[in-house]
């Protein structure tokens, strides 16, 4: 602050600052949240025009002091660096601006849905600036870095500033101006905060956004693998062991429309025992989409899908580790066509790049799935039959079929044909 008030000092400027050694949270914020005091005075929380910061990040646990503080603000398993937005955009007068550089994970999902309504209830929001490495910007950070301005409410922004950039280098960085409901998409109640990152960005979520239904209108469910290692060690097995296992799969089973099982791996069991203490950790065997949860930090797909064909099982169970997603029909069984068509919809750099804008988690949540909209299941089956009179599957030719059956044509095709994320790679 020191260095502050000396070169404002010599633009012709006079700072004055004072340092509050205490807790922002349990002292400040828990003076504006909660009631009155006779002995503090809130007004002195409540009257700034301004905040900029650099929360600190960290989960908290419900029974945390700090939650407890903030339980009206942020519910499930939060992170404190929301807790620092929320109280700043409390203490701000109205037309007062927040400019906070956070991860990104607030944008969406369950866990930060509570805290976005409340938030946007207060707070317009006028620029986000999206750092799209993990690692060129910051370091141990395994989310992206997002750098969000916003004023108290007063006058609602209409438009939105987005811009982006790798790493420091602003240079580059071009804002593009995008209506507010473009950006924050409350169709489905969550509040969720898209961030395209250009034009392609934008013109790939216009398109993804026409398709007529959602994930579970034709019937899709998608649900997370129910076997959690730790707590299921007594029915791990090494190897299967006839009809009395069932196969084990996890994020190593997984590859662009392949499951390979059984893989030898010292550290992960191949199966589990089929008991009636482990049914509830068990699936029948049939068709299924199977799609990795998380990616790595800096992987170039965030998503990854399989095709689980059930009678190339020889085994009436499936066991999936929670490391998994599995998509299936709530009502029978996938077809051949349908799951193939699935995969190849998830295996798309169409349907990639569209997750990378409505979300900077390496994390593939079921929730976000089941919100996204989703072209109709006769579509994705006919993107199915096509594949399967495939001799091979290569990135290319998968990349063709599925923007001809979505009827995607143009410079959109011709981007996601350009970039596509599998190359010259065979899959099968």
């Amino acid at each position: 602050m020191s260095r502050c008030a000396k070169g404002l000092r010599k633009n012709g400027h006079l700072l004055q600052y004072e340092v509050h050694e205490k807790d922002f949270i349990l002292d400040a914020a828990a003076t504006v949240f909660g009631p009155p005091s006779l002995f503090e005075d809130s007004a002195k929380w409540t009257e700034f025009d301004a905040v900029v910061m650099n929360p600190p990040y960290f989960k908290l646990g419900k029974a945390s002091p700090y939650s407890r503080v903030m339980e009206d603000v942020v519910h499930g398993q939060p992170n404190i660096y929301a807790f620092f937005l929320a109280a700043a955009a409390q203490m701000l007068r109205p037309g007062g601006e927040l400019i906070a550089i956070t991860p990104r994970s607030f944008c969406n999902g369950l866990y930060f849905r509570g805290f976005r309504h409340w938030f946007f209830e207060k707070m317009a929001l006028d620029r986000m600036h999206l750092f799209g490495s993990r690692t060129e910007a910051f370091r141990d950070v395994l989310q992206e870095s997002l750098i969000t301005a916003s004023h108290r409410k007063g006058q609602p922004s209409h438009s939105v500033a987005v811009s982006t950039s790798f790493g420091l280098d602003f240079s580059t960085a071009t804002p593009s101006i995008l209506p507010t409901a473009t950006v924050i998409d409350n169709s489905c109640g969550h509040a969720n905060i898209r961030i395209p990152a250009g034009v392609e960005d934008e013109a790939i979520t216009a398109v993804v956004e026409s398709w007529p239904h959602r994930f579970p209108d034709e019937g899709i469910r998608i649900s997370t693998g129910p076997v959690v290692m730790f707590r299921a060690t007594e029915f791990l097995l090494a190897e299967a062991n006839g009809k009395e296992s069932a196969p084990l799969l996890s994020v190593f089973n997984v590859r662009p429309f392949q499951t390979d099982w059984p893989l030898r791996h010292k550290k992960h069991p191949a199966a589990l025992k089929v008991c009636a203490e482990s049914e509830r950790l068990l699936l029948p065997a049939q068709n299924y989409v199977l799609l990795r949860r998380f990616s790595a930090k800096e992987e170039r797909r965030r998503l990854t899908a399989s095709c689980l064909i059930g009678s190339e099982l020889s085994r009436p169970y499936v066991a999936l580790e929670n490391h998994l997603n599995y998509v299936y029909h709530a009502e029978r069984e996938l077809t051949l066509d349908e799951t193939y068509g699935l995969t190849a919809l998830f295996n798309s750099a169409l349907l990639d790049r569209y997750f990378r804008i409505i979300s900077g988690n390496t994390q593939v949540n079921a929730t976000e799935i089941r919100s996204m909209k989703f072209p109709a299941l006769g579509i994705v089956a006919s993107i199915g039959s096509k594949l399967r009179k495939l001799e091979i599957l290569d990135g290319d030719a998968v990349e063709r079929i599925v923007l001809h059956e979505l009827e995607i044509r143009g410079e959109v095709a011709d981007h996601l044909l350009a970039g596509t994320l599998f190359g010259d790679v065979e899959l099968l």
